[in-house]
């Protein structure tokens, strides 16, 4: 049996990130950038005028006063998108638009409180002297050519793919989204849409394990319910590793002495997983690593109930699915909060027990209070956590006040 550590080491070696991707820019979103991705070209990759104005040649405005103004001739109008197919001489101006590209032989923009009107509608009279390059922004005063503008490793929303877009890209290297299959196991599970019978029940924990593998960054297909049948499971297993790069079964029981003598492993096992190691903690039963097929497809396996395969999702598969994707960060921020109330826990296994964890302004860190629900409730109380305590092995009890480690559920 190995330890929680042992696991995840063994899970993330198993995890390597996936082969390199070339996406549109709305297929990559929640990918993982596979290369650092640099600027196409300068940017801006023009000088434009970084203010309304009159661009001009700054030296044909040296020395220009309110006492002894110097009269320019307007000989072009360029708006934000346009350009100007007169070139700027001493003399003369073009009205400018702020963002708009600089006509040839202008080099500055003159503020429009620095100008006065001549008495000649063509004419302004300019009454501030200008140095070079007031008022514009350089081509590449941004970014140079070549320059990192999103780092390989970082994960492509909203604003990370507008910089992509700003970079020059239509199209980027990405690890492509994990695929992952849920497979449930039970004679008594049905799917959603179908009518309850005495006897059946609904299949929750395929959903919700579907929304946490999305929600994780994978691509996540519900390949269940099975029955629980040996040869079926064995089946349904292999028929899915053709859209896998990842099995979750959720069918472990806590009714066998070794977790290696159950339904689950025996069926792993006649579909050809050969390497399925164990490790222990609470809620129970103990946590599944192996792989399956010529691939060698990670596969986990987590408890059949709401609560365990909630916490074993969170503790095994999801660093998984960030190691296939290539995320540089595979787990959940862990804080330090102080208990609100004493906790009893079993000395032989590591817990991780729903909480909701606050910040309190009296206190001087963040307090964390244990959801005192029926287990076999979870289904309907789970979306009220947004944390999850961690007591240690050692532990047999936690009092009141303790400083405590919490794997926070409602941040990346």
């Amino acid at each position: 049996m190995r330890s929680v550590e042992q696991q995840l080491q063994a899970a993330i070696a198993l995890a390597s990130p996936l082969d390199p991707l070339d996406l549109s820019l709305r297929e990559s979103r929640g990918c993982v950038a596979a290369a650092d991705i640099t600027a196409a070209y300068p940017i801006p990759s023009f000088d434009s005028a970084s203010r309304d104005g009159y661009a001009v040649a700054a030296e044909s405005v040296s020395g220009a006063t309110a006492a002894n103004p110097v009269s320019l001739k307007i000989v072009d109008v360029v708006n934000e998108g346009y350009s100007s197919d007169t070139p700027v001489a001493s003399g003369q101006a073009v009205a400018i638009s702020a963002g708009a590209l600089m006509p040839e032989g202008a080099d500055a923009v003159l503020a429009e409180t620095s100008v006065q009107d001549a008495d000649d509608s063509d004419e302004i009279a300019v009454t501030d002297s200008i140095v070079d390059g007031s008022g514009v922004t350089k081509a590449g005063s941004q970014r140079h050519a070549g320059a990192v503008v999103v780092p390989a490793g970082t994960r492509l929303g909203d604003r990370e793919l507008a910089a992509v877009a700003t970079a020059g890209h239509a199209r980027v290297a990405v690890h492509p989204q994990p695929r992952v299959v849920v497979v449930t196991v039970g004679d008594e599970l049905v799917d959603t849409t179908r009518a309850l019978t005495a006897g059946l029940v609904h299949d929750s924990v395929s959903v919700m394990l579907t929304a946490s593998g999305d929600q994780a960054g994978a691509t996540t297909f519900r390949g269940g319910p099975s029955r629980r049948d040996e040869a079926t499971l064995a089946r349904t297993i292999e028929d899915q590793l053709v859209r896998a790069d990842l099995i979750v079964v959720v069918g472990e029981d806590d009714g066998e002495s070794e977790p290696g003598d159950g339904l689950v492993a025996s069926a792993l096992k006649a579909a050809g997983c050969e390497d399925l190691e164990y490790c222990q903690l609470e809620p129970g039963p103990a946590i599944g690593l192996g792989t399956v097929g010529e691939d060698e497809i990670p596969v986990v396996t987590v408890g059949r109930t709401p609560l365990s395969a909630f916490v074993g999702f969170e503790v095994a598969v999801r660093p998984i699915i960030a190691a296939l994707a290539g995320r540089e960060s595979l787990f959940r921020p862990v804080v330090r909060a102080n208990l609100t109330d004493a906790l009893a826990s079993k000395s032989d296994r590591r817990q991780f027990i729903p909480a909701i964890v606050r910040l309190d302004s009296a206190a001087p860190r963040a307090i964390v209070t244990v959801l005192d629900e029926p287990a076999d409730e979870a289904a309907l109380w789970l979306f009220r956590a947004n944390a999850l305590v961690i007591a240690p092995e050692s532990a047999t009890s936690l009092a009141a006040q303790e400083e405590v480690a919490v794997i926070r559920l409602d941040r990346e």
